[in-house]
């Protein structure tokens, strides 16, 4: 996601950017660090939750619960990499079912993989997140029925998407 010509400037207002380069649509956005371990809730329509752990996703979480009569945000983005599998989230989280699967998957059930995302992987494997991520954000934008999860292999190729409504796909 990050150029030369980015160094320096918010992940928010990248993306924002990239977000116009694609759609021509201009988001507006609010680039802020946000202190996982500290007070206030996340604001906006859409929160892109791009961190590094497990813990933190949850911690993101409960304030994102603890929020929702606040109607905000109306979409949760969480693009996770692991060496070279994506896995990327888009949960509605006014959504019960939604809510549902999102909260399973911050409970492993398996242990975590022994390479860090940035171990075993090049820059190919985060640009296929953000572009699963922008992709899901523009379906969700239009009106579009979109997948909670995309998992893409970039070793096998292999993508799969859990729609909730039953017409899960699975692509080699």
């Amino acid at each position: 996601l990050f150029g030369l010509p980015q160094l320096g400037k918010p992940k928010a207002q990248v993306l924002a950017e990239l977000i116009l380069k694609e759609t021509g649509y201009a988001p507006t956005y609010e680039a802020r660090c946000w202190d996982i371990d500290g007070e206030g809730d996340p604001a906006g329509q859409v929160l892109v939750v791009a961190v590094d752990s497990l813990e933190a996703r949850r911690s993101v979480w409960q304030r994102v619960k603890a929020g929702l009569e606040g109607g905000q945000p109306r979409l949760l983005l969480d693009l996770r990499m692991g060496a070279q599998v994506a896995r990327v989230f888009a949960i509605q989280p006014h959504q019960a079912e939604e809510r549902a699967y999102y909260e399973r998957s911050l409970s492993p059930s398996l242990p975590p993989a022994k390479a860090k995302c940035s171990e075993k992987s090049i820059i190919y494997c985060p640009l296929a997140a953000a572009s699963l991520g922008l992709a899901l954000l523009r379906h969700w934008l239009v009106g579009r029925p979109h997948p909670v999860e995309v998992a893409q292999d970039l070793v096998t190729f292999t993508q799969v998407a859990t729609f909730l409504d039953g017409r899960n796909g699975r692509a080699a």
